[in-house]
């Protein structure tokens, strides 16, 4: 199990990122505004890191950074995966994903405070008054052939959806979903 940090580019920070990074190689950066509506491009980044330098890890743990999880818990969930054989075959069976439902939960037009503003979608840019079930953005864990095909998704989309929770575990429910 490695675990990695992703971080934007701070040039007030950077010698300390620096050190972190020699001591304990858990640094991965990205170059994007610090904006919320740039999350999904962050978690994509995530993604295609894990795809580009962690060719045999079986699985990816997603979390965000303000969430305490129960490493123990979490290997022994893994330990009852880890052991099934994988194959070079691209099965739509093979892909899952594993976390918390949010089943068909109401889109936010309004909000008090600044804090949920964020979340606040226009009808513009999602029509419908529920979204469709997805997994909490607090931790997935995405297998191997789950990632590669939300990875190839997400390539052939010119604009991605900006609530990544709801975009990157919906983008292929119908066929990797399992919790």
């Amino acid at each position: 199990m490695k675990y990695f940090f992703l971080i934007d580019f701070d040039e007030k920070l950077s010698r300390s990122i620096e050190l972190e990074n020699n001591l304990f190689h858990d640094i991965i950066q990205v170059e994007l505004p610090q904006h919320y509506t740039l999350v999904t491009y962050r978690v994509i980044s995530i993604l295609e890191w894990s795809f580009r330098f962690c060719r045999t890890a079986k699985f990816l743990f997603k979390s965000d950074d303000d969430i305490f999880f129960d490493f123990i818990l979490l290997l022994k969930f893994i330990s009852l995966l880890i052991d099934q054989p994988i194959d070079s075959s691209f099965l739509i069976s093979d892909m899952k994903i594993y976390g918390y439902k949010h089943i068909q939960p109401r889109v936010f037009r309004h909000a008090m405070g600044t804090v949920l503003a964020r979340y606040i979608i226009t009808y513009d840019e999602y029509p419908c008054e529920r979204y469709p079930t997805f997994l909490s953005g607090y931790g997935y864990l995405i297998s191997k052939k789950a990632r590669d095909a939300i990875l190839y998704t997400a390539y052939q989309d010119p604009e991605p959806f900006r609530i990544s929770d709801v975009y990157l575990t919906y983008v292929l429910y119908l066929t990797i979903f399992e919790i």
